[in-house]
C-alpha cells in the first residue's frame, strides 16, 4: 500500500546533507523511511532533534524521489521551500525529518496538481490507480507522467475506481514500465498541454471510397481534442469514390461515441468529399459515415475531410 501522508512520523536523519546547507540528499533508516510517504513528490520539515519547528532553526524542503541501499534509504531534496521562503539549515545527524502539509502544495503555477499517487500500467491507454478515483478524477481530466526523461499527456474517456482510461493517439501511449511524476489538471490550458492529438488512423470501407486501386484511401491528418466533455474532431485525407452514392463510410474510427445517441443516425459536424459535394458526418450504425447531400460520381478522385463536435 502506497503512504501518500503519514502522520506522527517524526524520524531522526541517519545521513546529514553534504555540504550541511546547500546538498541535495540525505539519508534515514529503512525502517524509519517506512513511516514517511513514499509516494513523491511532498515536502517535509528538518528540525533539530528534541525541538519545535520555528523558522529560526527548521527548513521545509521537497522530497522528489528515494532508493534504499545497505538498510539505508536516501532521498533526493530540494532546499529552503516553504510559503514564504525557509532558510536552508546547517543539517546534521542531530536534525529530524517528517511529513508536512506545506503551502507549497497550494501554490499550482502551472496548472497541474500533484497526483501524490503512483499509477502503474494496464494497457497502452489505462492506468491502474488508487480506489476512489472518481473523487479525483473524471471524463475531461488531463494527466502527465513521465516513463522516461519527457512529459506524456493524455484525457480521461472513462473513469472506474481503480482504473483511468484515456483517449487512444499515436502521440503518447502507456507504456509497461516504471511511472513517475503523475499530475493531473481540470484547467482548460495547464503548461505544456498539446491541446490536438493525432488518433490512429481510422479504416475506410473500400465499398464506398479508396485508393483508385481497391485499397484504403491516404490519410493525411486526423486529430482529436477533448475539453471536459466536449470533443473536437478533424479528418483530411484523399481518395477516389466507389461507386455511385453520397457516402464515405468509416467502420473504425478510434475516437468516443457521442453521448446519448439515441437516433440511428447522429450529425456532429460537417464534410466535404471535394469542392462540390457536400454534407454531415455523423454517428451511426457503421458507426461513423460522411454523408454527401448527392451522390458522388465513380471513380471521383478527390479530396474530403469532416469536423465535428460533440458530447461524450
Amino acid at each position: 500500500m502506497t503512504r501518500i501522508h503519514t502522520d506522527l512520523s517524526r524520524v531522526p536523519i541517519s545521513v546529514a546533507p553534504s555540504p550541511a546547507t546547500s546538498g541535495t540528499s540525505l539519508g534515514v533508516t529503512d525502517a524509519n523511511a517506512a513511516l514517511l510517504p513514499d509516494v513523491y513528490p511532498y515536502w517535509a520539515v528538518l528540525v533539530p532533534t528534541g525541538a519545535n519547528a520555528i523558522r529560526a532553526n527548521s527548513e521545509i524542503v521537497k522530497v522528489t524521489g528515494g532508493s534504499s541501499a545497505a538498510g539505508t534509504t536516501t532521498l533526493t531534496i530540494v532546499r529552503a521551500q516553504g510559503i514564504p521562503v525557509t532558510t536552508a539549515q546547517t543539517v546534521t545527524t542531530g536534525f529530524d525529518i517528517y511529513d508536512a502539509n506545506s503551502a507549497n502544495v497550494a501554490l499550482i503555477e502551472d496548472g497541474w496538481t500533484p497526483a501524490r499517487e503512483i499509477p502503474t500500467y494496464n494497457a497502452a491507454n489505462k492506468m491502474n490507480v488508487a480506489s476512489g478515483a472518481g473523487l479525483k478524477y473524471q471524463i475531461g481530466t488531463k494527466f502527465r507522467w513521465k516513463q522516461g526523461a519527457g512529459y506524456k499527456y493524455g484525457v480521461a474517456v472513462t473513469v472506474a475506481d481503480t482504473l483511468v482510461t484515456i483517449q487512444v493517439t499515436t502521440d503518447f501511449t502507456v507504456a509497461n514500465s516504471a511511472i513517475t511524476d503523475f499530475d493531473y489538471s481540470n484547467k482548460a490550458n495547464p503548461l505544456g498541454w498539446p491541446g490536438w492529438f493525432s488518433t490512429t488512423t481510422p479504416t475506410i470501407s473500400t465499398t464506398y471510397f479508396d485508393d483508385g486501386a481497391g485499397g484504403q484511401p491516404t490519410i493525411t491528418e486526423s486529430r482529436i481534442n477533448i475539453e471536459g466533455r466536449i470533443v473536437h474532431i478533424h479528418l483530411r485525407g484523399i481518395g477516389t469514390k466507389a461507386g455511385t452514392n453520397p457516402y464515405i463510410v468509416v467502420p473504425t474510427y478510434g475516437i468516443p461515441d457521442p453521448l446519448n445517441t439515441s437516433q440511428s443516425v447522429t450529425p456532429v459536424g460537417p464534410c466535404w468529399i471535394g469542392d462540390l459535394y457536400q454534407g454531415s458526418f455523423c454517428r451511426s450504425t457503421n458507426p461513423w459515415i460522411a454523408i454527401a447531400t448527392i451522390a458522388v460520381p465513380d471513380n471521383t478522385a478527390t479530396a474530403f475531410s469532416w469536423s465535428g463536435t460533440y458530447e461524450i
